[in-house]
């Protein structure tokens, strides 16, 4: 815990986690532009989630030993990340649900973003605009379809802002070394 303390109070681990949100934004956008991979509600609310991931990022690298800053990076990396998961599950809920019953009529998603009042589709469209269909998973890669992978992140995230949300009742390691300040015995 003291370690993950720590690496909290410094930029790198920050920058990583802003990568994190940022690096899979821009997967999703290339599938989307190049390779016609539409994005249905729940990818565009997964999108939105790590845009917040990615903000948290940005704030605990302002000044990561703030502690106001700090802890403002964690919360807003533990809402996304946990936001991020309970989306992912609903949205695997809503395709094992079309494949048990492909005739059911409104598994299907909304085609409107309605977080804040649907500003971020009205601004960037081309991100936030949800045009595919919520039952198709896309391919696997790995073994893994896109939705699962991007679970399987939401969960990393949401673990580590948990652990580093707990490391912050420690005090890090103090820094071993000799201290100028006092002055050598062998008495011990």
């Amino acid at each position: 815990m003291r370690l993950l303390k720590r690496w909290s109070l410094a930029r790198f681990p920050w920058f990583l986690i802003f990568l994190a949100g940022a690096g899979a934004n821009a997967f999703a956008l290339i599938l989307q532009i190049y390779f016609n991979e539409l994005p249905c509600y729940h990818c565009v609310i997964a999108r939105f989630y790590l845009y917040i991931i990615a903000l948290a990022g940005i704030i605990g690298m302002i000044a990561p030993k703030n502690f106001i800053l700090r802890m403002l990076a964690i919360a807003g990396l533990l809402y996304g990340s946990i936001m991020g998961v309970i989306n992912g599950i609903i949205h695997l809920d809503k395709i094992a649900d079309h494949i048990a019953n492909p005739f059911k009529i409104g598994v299907s998603c909304p085609l409107y973003f309605d977080k804040l009042g649907s500003l971020p589709q009205k601004y960037f469209p081309r991100v936030f605009a949800p045009l595919g269909n919520c039952e198709n998973a896309g391919p696997p890669y790995f073994g893994l379809n896109l939705i699962e992978w991007t679970l399987v992140l939401f969960v990393v995230l949401a673990l580590t802002g948990i652990l580093v949300f707990l490391s912050q009742f420690f005090a890090p390691y103090k820094k071993r070394g000799l201290n100028p300040n006092k002055s050598f015995s062998m008495k011990g």
